[in-house]
């Protein structure tokens, strides 16, 4: 499980060259070429030993900025909803005062007992799905690396996203947030992708920095999204309802855009995509098995 990844360690097997930017690198067997090789000081393992929060250098700020930020974009797509919950509750028919369907004055819905028993239920199963989804995740984590699994949640997560907004029950909106909760496991790769690039001395203030950016976008979708609302109702061009359900499908568009460009433009190790290393040293990795 997520708790059990092993420490991740980078340094290749002779013979293996770095492919980063521009022209492979030649095969690494003298560790004095490093500052040749990077453009920020490494350690024996090809960690960085400095953080360059200014910096989208390939490979190690590249993999810094690529993690926290996929881990935003998923949260934000995540918390979407709980700022549309007055409106989903209009949707849905929840309002205890007769048939409630006045969008614009969508806080005057009366959520009674039931209403808030259905509602607790939606929110409980999406953290329900998240803990499944984290504990497989540490497990295929180490056998396929962070970009891989990281890009494979975030295009997972983007259809019950998209769902969301054609949702017309709660037992059809409940049933899709279990499965929007796999993208609240996008913590654990990006949590375990800066271990794999930067030391010791760093390393601490590099996860704690990337966790805190991500995290950020539960609080930016509190912003966000009752603006993209806004932006989509002016003046009633579209009503309420309609406005709600088209913010979702946005959301999770973005979340398949990023998800290509983790795996095009960034590296799960200094020295390159965390199974060719496995493939380079004559064996596959396996569970619990670190590099």
């Amino acid at each position: 499980g997520a708790g059990a990844l092993r420490p991740c360690t980078c340094l290749p097997p002779a013979g293996v060259g770095l492919t980063m930017d521009g022209p492979a690198h030649p095969a690494i067997s003298d560790l004095t070429v490093h500052a040749a090789v990077f453009s920020m000081p490494v350690d024996d393992e090809l960690r960085s030993t400095t953080i360059r929060l200014w910096s989208f250098q390939r490979p190690h700020m590249r993999a810094f900025h690529m993690s926290w930020i996929s881990f935003f974009v998923a949260f934000l797509g995540w918390f979407s909803l709980s700022p549309l919950i007055p409106l989903v509750r209009v949707s849905m028919g929840l309002c205890a005062n007769g048939g409630w369907d006045d969008f614009e004055h969508a806080s005057e819905c009366v959520c009674d007992v039931k209403c808030q028993r259905q509602l607790w239920t939606s929110d409980t199963v999406s953290f329900a799905g998240t803990i499944v989804s984290r504990l497989v995740i540490g497990a295929v984590l180490e056998g396929s690396g962070p970009r891989i699994c990281q890009a494979c949640l975030l295009m997972a997560g983007a259809l019950p996203l998209a769902l969301v907004g054609v949702s017309t029950t709660m037992t059809q909106l409940t049933v899709t947030r279990f499965f929007l909760g796999l993208v609240g496991a996008t913590f654990v790769p990006s949590q375990y992708w800066t271990t794999c690039m930067f030391a010791p001395n760093v390393v601490g203030a590099a996860t704690s920095t990337a966790a805190g950016w991500g995290n950020l976008g539960a609080a930016a979708a509190a912003v966000l999204v009752p603006w993209m609302v806004t932006w989509f109702s002016p003046m009633g061009v579209i009503d309420g309802d309609s406005a709600w359900r088209g913010v979702p499908p946005i959301l999770a568009a973005i979340m398949v855009v990023l998800a290509p460009l983790l795996l095009l433009y960034s590296d799960d190790l200094p020295s390159g995509p965390y199974r060719e290393q496995f493939q380079a040293m004559g064996s596959a990795p396996g569970r619990g098995e670190s590099i």
